[in-house]
């Protein structure tokens, strides 16, 4: 492989090409993004090689927020951009893309690998990129029955060449997933702090502690971004929102009728959790 095309040169998309280009998997980069700008500064860092339309590339990430994955797609393979090529994406939601694609086409493309790296930041853009942003992080593929075995193991060399733990399972599976791991986690964060500023105390930040910061360090993320993939996972989250509620329930019965032991039963749980995660390995996801 020698051409890769990056379609959205932000975080995920420029540090990627960064990795990829360390890696020496492509001799050549490119990209392309709505945001002029964004795609000079990707220029001018040395992220990418050239702006560029992506025509000829042999390998087209598609980086753009979750709800254009599908946008994307149809467009570079219905005016011939990237029928040769091989595509793959990093969106955080993916069974609203692939039923997209599937009504636009008739079919997922099988030159199409649904990629998400369980790597970010709270930073956004290509001055944000790092090429060790992938390193020890796992990157879940959602193949289809449609995914072409030869484009599959492309992706999976080219995200272990950037240091990555691939693993692959279903779309169904991973949206269930990260709505509870990920998506639900960032709207309790935004919930919190919208609870805080709402507040009529300007000093009450001055009792916020470093725990308070690692609580709600996810709530800083691009509103825009968040608002995106939220929607495009909607009935997952929904899913998983009843059930923290039912437990944000449990838990202010107990506290009102005075079951302290109810409670500390609930703090020993979440304690074993917490540190049975910590010593499995933390995956450092944003998103």
């Amino acid at each position: 492989m020698s051409h890769l095309h990056v379609v959205g040169t932000g975080l995920i998309g420029a540090s990627f090409a960064m990795a990829a280009r360390e890696a020496a998997c492509f001799t050549r980069i490119t990209g392309a993004d709505a945001d002029p700008a964004r795609v000079g500064r990707a220029v001018e860092l040395g992220v990418i090689d050239a702006e560029s339309d992506g025509i000829g590339a042999d390998a087209v990430l598609v980086a753009v927020p979750v709800g254009q994955i599908a946008r994307v797609v149809i467009e570079l393979e219905t005016t011939g951009v990237a029928q040769a090529s091989t595509l793959f994406d990093v969106g955080s939601a993916k069974q609203q893309p692939l039923a997209s694609l599937a009504e636009a086409l008739g079919s997922v493309p099988a030159n199409f690998v649904p990629c998400h790296p369980m790597a970010g930041s709270d930073q956004s853009g290509p001055e944000a990129a790092s090429a060790g942003l992938f390193r020890a992080k796992r990157v879940f593929i959602t193949p289809t029955q449609e995914t072409g075995r030869r484009h599959l193991e492309r992706v999976r060399e080219w995200w272990q060449a950037c240091g990555a733990v691939v693993s692959e399972t279903s779309a169904e599976h991973h949206d269930a997933a990260v709505a509870l791991t990920s998506h639900l986690p960032h709207l309790l964060a935004a919930a919190f702090m919208a609870l805080i500023a709402d507040r009529d105390d300007a000093a009450i930040m001055q009792f916020a502690g470093s725990g308070f910061a690692d609580f709600t360090r996810i709530a800083a993320g691009d509103p825009a971004l968040w608002r995106d993939i939220v929607g495009s996972n909607r009935d997952a989250i929904d899913t998983q929102l009843n059930a923290f509620v039912a437990l944000l329930g449990e838990l202010q019965t107990d506290l009102g009728s005075g079951r302290l032991d109810a409670l500390e039963a609930l703090l020993s749980r979440a304690q074993r959790a917490r540190r049975d995660f910590s010593q499995g390995g933390e995956s450092g996801a944003e998103q």
